[in-house]
């Protein structure tokens, strides 16, 4: 193997360290982000966010290998799943507000009133509000 006059000889096995350590980077990350975002699912805005990191992170963190560390499907597995998690509970959330308005635009109009309301007497009535919930 040929080598360049200013280049050490053990080169090569730096380069398959740093490789091997950013490797174990985004395993980490995917673990991390995977687990936040099954934690926080109620949240919306996180777990898709940390949701889809952790996939990401999880494929990358593979390099030329076949399949992922343990770890980092660990990751994979929790982000999907709190993604999962998330879109159904959205789902339930859009699906109760029609059942108990009618409609997303009652529900929108209704909140717009409420608000005003609010606004005019800076008190919330929490009457009125339980009549538009029941």
């Amino acid at each position: 193997m040929y080598q360049e006059p200013n280049q050490e000889p053990n080169q090569d096995n730096r380069l398959k360290q740093v490789k091997e350590h950013g490797r174990q980077g985004f395993v980490s990350a995917a673990l991390v982000c995977g687990i936040l975002s099954l934690v926080l699912c109620f949240t919306i805005i996180v777990p898709i966010i940390c949701g889809s990191l952790a996939i990401v992170f999880a494929f990358l963190s593979r390099g030329d290998r076949p399949m992922p560390e343990r770890r980092a499907r660990i990751g994979w597995i929790t982000g999907a799943t709190a993604l999962i998690i998330t879109a159904f509970l959205f789902i339930m959330g859009v699906q109760n507000i029609i059942r108990s308005f009618g409609s997303f635009d009652n529900y929108v109009s209704t909140v717009q009133e409420l608000t005003e309301d609010y606004m005019e007497t800076g008190e919330l009535n929490m009457d009125e509000l339980y009549n538009y919930l029941s």
